[in-house]
């Protein structure tokens, strides 16, 4: 199905817009709604476990408190079009993982190298995506539910959150690895306890969950054995569903109360005097994808690129505005940081909106944009989102409360005296049994190894005149990592995996770690990272 775009015979009149209730949100009758499937897509969703690297959830780029949307977006970028950082064309987008060849090795990235990658475009808002029959910014994820692992149409209208929720665990840049499937991901996460490495459950989800590991907790919601891709995704739109955000001062006022200020109400009417619900409904859905002129269309082609037809180009969805006082940036692009800087935007008629379209230049004056900006900031936000109330409440992630590695001391210059670094980004979680490791920015094609050692060293002995940050103690071990990838200097890689034993009397050791480079380009012929402190620490107690 092709996404709607904007057109004058979709457009509702402002009258009947104004007088909508929030739409009813309706599961499709292959995945009905019950309590437990809710909590179990909260706990999927809130599980860095999903990732390979245990270092995203879903949460990670949809949090409530800012709207839904991820709050790293704004120092996080994307070289965009023309592939050259910090350039008018830059992406605001989510952090998402270092990219991982199939064996689970580190391998650069065009754009971001050994760095973790970021995504091309902003992340919607969870909230209230129960209300769209296509999902993304382009309008790619249908309302269709194909099981991944069989091809067989599970349910065929109505499924976008579904269909949306098997995209990001198997995607390379988001959550996944180069290769990885759906049978990967389900074989991972059965034996797993939930939420193991996340923390500040709220407490009736903590308590269901009791001690149980996924397998057991799927069998007790779906009433017989089986994690499954289609299961996951039954489970996190579940979840999702419940995420509506109904109860604004806007909400409130149009039921009859006084609950919006005088500014905010003649906000309201600058919003239908200027046609913006023709693109945005309040509370009326229609979805509506159009072309305002952010960047040019060549940049993104947004819905064209979906469609293939040329005037789809540039087309993007239009969001529900709900929460956007609370939101870290706006467009597709995150090119926007304030309301403020949207409001102007659509007063100038965008910046490359194509000839004689609909977006033309409103003229406003200083006051009506004040109050549009206050009605949208102020009397569409709805206070359970921002203070994390039930349904928007939200376990601890572990990325949020504690670093993966603690660094100390310094490396030592290589050729043309880049310092290699020392890759230690996963949670050491006990049972972890793809603890990766790794060596960035050392002398591509030399030898590199890893030294793992019970207790640091000071710096005060060194190796080829590479201080050494581990103790050198019976218990070090040192780990070849062979010639490192790469072919020039300040570009070799390499990195290395082993399992974390589950004994629950290693909660709390250290484990100290340093890289090692073979570089002529050194004084005594061998660079180094610096030290890392790497805390081994059990998984939540039920």
């Amino acid at each position: 199905m092709r996404p709607i775009l904007l057109s004058w015979a979709l457009a509702v009149s402002a009258a009947s817009a104004a007088a909508q209730p929030f739409p009813a949100i309706v599961a499709p009758a292959e995945n009905p709604f019950t309590p437990q499937k809710a909590m179990l897509g909260k706990a999927l969703f809130w599980d860095e476990q999903l990732s390979v690297s245990g270092t995203i959830a879903c949460g990670t780029c949809h949090r409530p408190e800012v709207g839904g949307l991820d709050p790293r977006a704004p120092d996080a970028r994307h070289p965009g079009f023309d592939s050259v950082f910090d350039t008018d064309d830059d992406v605001h987008g989510s952090p998402g993982v270092i990219a991982t060849d199939s064996s689970g090795h580190y391998v650069p990235s065009e754009e971001f190298g050994l760095g973790v990658q970021v995504t091309r475009r902003l992340a919607p808002s969870v909230i209230n995506a129960a209300v769209f029959t296509h999902q993304l910014w382009d309008g790619a994820v249908e309302d269709r539910l194909v099981d991944p692992l069989t091809g067989d149409v599970v349910i065929e209208t109505g499924a976008s959150l579904e269909a949306q929720a098997l995209g990001p665990p198997v995607n390379p840049v988001e959550m996944g690895r180069e290769g990885i499937t759906w049978s990967d991901v389900v074989s991972r996460l059965a034996p797993m306890r939930p939420l193991a490495i996340a923390s500040d459950l709220p407490g009736y989800l903590a308590q269901w969950l009791g001690n149980r590991m996924y397998e057991q907790v799927f069998e007790d919601v779906f009433g017989s054995p089986g994690v499954t891709p289609v299961r996951v995704a039954m489970a996190i739109a579940t979840y999702e569903r419940t995420l509506i955000s109904d109860q604004s001062p806007f909400d409130r006022w149009l039921a009859g109360e006084d609950a919006m200020s005088p500014l905010e109400v003649f906000g309201h009417t600058v919003f239908f005097e200027s046609n913006c619900f023709t693109c945005h409904g309040l509370n009326d859905f229609h979805e509506v994808f159009a072309n305002s002129g952010v960047r040019p269309s060549f940049e993104d082609p947004g819905v064209g690129g979906v469609t293939g037809v040329a005037s789809d180009l540039g087309s993007f969805k239009a969001p529900f505005l709900r929460n956007l006082g609370s939101r870290p940036a706006f467009f597709h692009n995150g090119g926007a940081a304030t309301l403020a800087e949207v409001v102007d935007f659509y007063d100038r008629g965008g910046d490359f909106a194509p000839p004689g379209g609909f977006f033309q230049p409103l003229g406003l004056s200083d006051s009506k944009k004040l109050a549009l900006v206050v009605f949208l900031r102020d009397a569409l936000t709805d206070s359970r989102v921002s203070q994390r109330v039930p349904p928007f409440d939200r376990p601890t992630l572990f990325t949020e409360r504690a670093e993966a590695s603690e660094p100390f001391g310094h490396g030592t210059q290589g050729t043309f005296g880049i310092v290699p670094r020392l890759i230690a980004v996963e949670p050491p979680v006990l049972g972890n049994l793809d603890y990766t490791l790794g060596i960035r920015d050392g002398a591509g094609g030399m030898p590199g190894a890893l030294l793992i050692d019970l207790a640091p060293g000071d710096g005060s002995v060194s190796v080829h005149g590479a201080p050494l940050f581990v103790a050198g103690s019976a218990a070090l071990r040192v780990v070849s990592l062979g010639s490192l990838g790469g072919d020039l200097w300040g570009e070799g890689y390499g990195s290395w995996s082993m399992p974390i034993p589950a004994a629950s009397s290693l909660a709390g050791l250290s484990l100290y770690a340093q890289g090692l480079v073979a570089d002529f380009g050194s004084p005594g012929g061998v660079a180094s990272t610096g030290g890392a402190r790497i805390e081994l620490f059990a998984p939540r107690e039920p």
